[in-house]
Formats: structure tokens, sequence, C-alpha cells
């Protein structure tokens, strides 16, 4: 552990939370990613998995991971990188997820007026990579 991690263990220790790994664990459960925010959603992921104390490798913590995506963009993660640690998860999914929207921009379909489109949305043409 570095010395920053093992200032905050004990500051965690002094003033805990008994909750706090169930807090965590439930809201990795329901979070998911939202408005095509990849880079927020690894952030807050990453975050949880530390404070509920699990190990971002798992196998159960991946696919946790995994069911936070849109279906598209997780199946499209699969059929072109096959990651299996969490690190490439999240890189792939940035990867592809940057790809979808250059893509869209240079269709000029993107503007900024239109950001809380979801990319990937199931149910419609719109989450296809173009």
């Amino acid at each position: 552990m570095t010395p920053w991690e093992v200032l905050e263990q004990e500051f965690r220790n002094s003033f805990i939370d008994y909750m706090e790994n169930e807090w965590a664990f439930e809201e990795l459960r329901k979070l998911k990613m939202m408005n095509g925010k990849v880079d927020e959603y690894i952030v807050k992921f990453r975050r949880l998995i530390h404070r509920a104390g699990l190990n971002k490798n798992d196998g159960a913590n991946i696919r946790m991971f995994i069911q936070g995506l849109p279906t598209k963009l997780a199946d499209i993660v699969i059929d072109m990188s096959q990651p299996n640690t969490f690190k490439e998860w999240a890189k792939a999914t940035q990867l592809h997820q940057q790809g979808w929207m250059y893509k869209r921009s240079l269709r000029g379909i993107f503007e900024p007026s239109q950001q809380t489109e979801t990319p990937y949305q199931e149910g419609s043409n719109q989450g296809h990579l173009i």
C-alpha cells in the first residue's frame, strides 16, 4: 500500500461507517452508464468498488461492470477487444465509445445540443455503429 492508502485506511478505521461496504455494493449493483458518459461511469465504478472493498478484477465484479453498460456497447467490446481485466474493459469501452462518437460527428449527427442522447441505445437504430 502507498502511504496515501495507509493514511486513508487509518482515517476510515477511525471514522468507520459500518454500512459503507453494503451501501457501496448496492450502488454498484444499480450503477448504469448514462447519456454516453463512459468516463463518468468508469470513475464511479472504480470509486464504488474501492469503497465496497472489492477486487475490480474479480470475475463477478467485471460482470457487474459489463451489466452497467449499454448492451450493444458491451457486445462490441466483447466482439472486437475480448478484454479480461477491469483495466482492459475500461480502456476498450472508452475506445469503442470514442469511435462511435467520432463516426457520428463525421456524419454531422452529433451536435452539442444532442449530448444527452444515449449511444448504443437499445431498441433503436441510433445505437448501431455506423
